[in-house]
């Protein structure tokens, strides 16, 4: 049992340290393009991601393990700490409806059966992926447009 106690906290370790250099240069590549093209970082609050990731939600212990040993509050707090340090301002936004509501005209969009991804909106007639719809609809709820062709 000890040997198995000093492996998992070796390895852990090591995990840790490598998170923890991921989340920083990501972080920092972040801050870097914001500033480089003068644009304001939006995120999504996250206070309640958990509780997609857990028993009884239809996912594998080995799926939610890895999405559990995430940390995602982490990822904001260095952006936040960055972009702050350099002056670039930083805003959040409600998560709720960011993925179900059409970005171009508003309206609720469905879902092709067997597409899970696509979305297709019956008003506008719009087919995009979800997780585009929902960075364009967290981009217009902070107030930050996106760049022409000629900004970038």
């Amino acid at each position: 049992m000890r040997i198995r106690r000093h492996i998992y906290g070796k390895y852990g370790t090591i995990q840790r340290n490598r998170v923890g250099w991921l989340l920083h240069n990501v972080s920092a590549s972040i801050v870097r393009r914001a500033k480089e093209k003068r644009f304001g970082i939006v995120m999504e609050g996250l206070t309640r991601i958990r509780r997609l990731y857990r028993k009884g939600n239809g996912q594998g212990t080995t799926y939610r393990a890895k999405l559990n040993s995430w940390s995602f509050y982490e990822l904001q707090r260095q952006v936040e700490y960055k972009a702050r340090w350099d002056g670039i301002p930083v805003a959040y936004v409600a998560a709720r409806g960011t993925s179900v509501n059409c970005s171009i005209c508003g309206s609720r969009t469905t879902t092709y059966p067997n597409e899970r991804r696509t979305l297709h909106c019956p008003k506008c007639g719009i087919s995009i992926d979800r997780d585009v719809n929902a960075a364009r609809n967290i981009l217009a709820k902070g107030g930050v447009r996106l760049p022409t062709a000629r900004q970038r």
